[in-house]
Order: C-alpha cells, then sequence, then structure tokens
C-alpha cells in the first residue's frame, strides 16, 4: 500500500472521510438545497484490470483502517455502497475493493 495513505490516516483530524482518495465534496451534484454533495466512490477505473484491482484492494484496506482508527460516519460503508451503484458500474477496481473489503471485515478461520 503505498505509504502517503497511510500518513494521511495517522494525522490529527484523520476521522474526516475526506482524508480517503476516493471520497470528495462534489458541488456539481448538488440537486437539492445543500451547497454540496460528498461523492463517496468518486473514482475511475483506468482499464488496466490489474492496475485497477491494486487500487480497488488499497481502498478497501484504507477504508477498513480508517473506521477501525475512529474514522467518523460509521455508514461510510453505506455510503461507498450506495454511491458505488449509482455509478453505474462494475469494473476490476470495485470487484477487488469489495473483495478485499469482506476479506478484512470477515477473516475467513
Amino acid at each position: 500500500m503505498d505509504g502517503r495513505f497511510n500518513a494521511v490516516l495517522m494525522e490529527e483530524g484523520a476521522s474526516d472521510p475526506l482524508c480517503l482518495p476516493f471520497i470528495r465534496d462534489d458541488d456539481a451534484d448538488c440537486d437539492d438545497d445543500f451547497s454540496s454533495r460528498r461523492n463517496y466512490w468518486h473514482v475511475t477505473p483506468s482499464g488496466d484490470d490489474d492496475a485497477d484491482a491494486d487500487l480497488g484492494r488499497q481502498y478497501a484496506s484504507l477504508l477498513v483502517e480508517h473506521l477501525r482508527t475512529g474514522g467518523s460516519a460509521a455508514g461510510s460503508l453505506s455510503y461507498v455502497i450506495e454511491d458505488m451503484v449509482k455509478a453505474g458500474r462494475w469494473s476490476a477496481l470495485e470487484e477487488a475493493f469489495a473483495d478485499e473489503l469482506a476479506a478484512r471485515l470477515v477473516p475467513i478461520p
């Protein structure tokens, strides 16, 4: 895993989900009275399945670490899944993210 993301998670105030590289505030998607909408799955697959799978596993690891170290919004996982569905695709990135997340949250004995 890329050390720079681990460093971000260790910084003071890293409980903000915006410290995760796949979460962004996006004003363009705002369709309500709020000034911005948070996008919990702001990713674009590269088309290289191996690279996308590596990135998906990395993002899942970061989310698990974020949640285990007191990351905000216990609902972050459900928001990520919701925005994955809204994105309307299932690439190697999303598949590897889901597989890694399952492996880290429910270890097989």
